[in-house]
């Protein structure tokens, strides 16, 4: 299976939107645990920007889902990286 770089990173960003609707978390509130402006929160949902593995562990945490932080981490990895899966 093969997927392009820019189809993963809008995985990560749409999977990350729907992980914080269904935590009941505003933009905002993400956007302040982390200590970041909300557009940041803003870039990575929309696949301007991918997560750093500090990023993801916090978020993912704050959204209630840090068994996914390994799944998250290949996915970024491979993104950066623009290879096959």
């Amino acid at each position: 299976m093969t997927s392009s770089p820019h189809l993963l990173r809008r995985w990560i960003g749409l999977s990350l939107r729907r992980l914080r609707k269904n935590a009941g978390k505003s933009r905002p509130e993400a956007a302040a645990r982390l200590g970041v402006s909300r557009a940041a929160i803003g870039h990575m949902e929309t696949a301007r920007s991918l997560p750093s593995r500090a990023t993801l562990e916090i978020l993912l945490g704050f959204y209630g889902a840090p068994d996914r932080l390994d799944d998250f981490l290949r996915l970024t990895e491979t993104a950066r990286k623009g290879r096959r899966w």
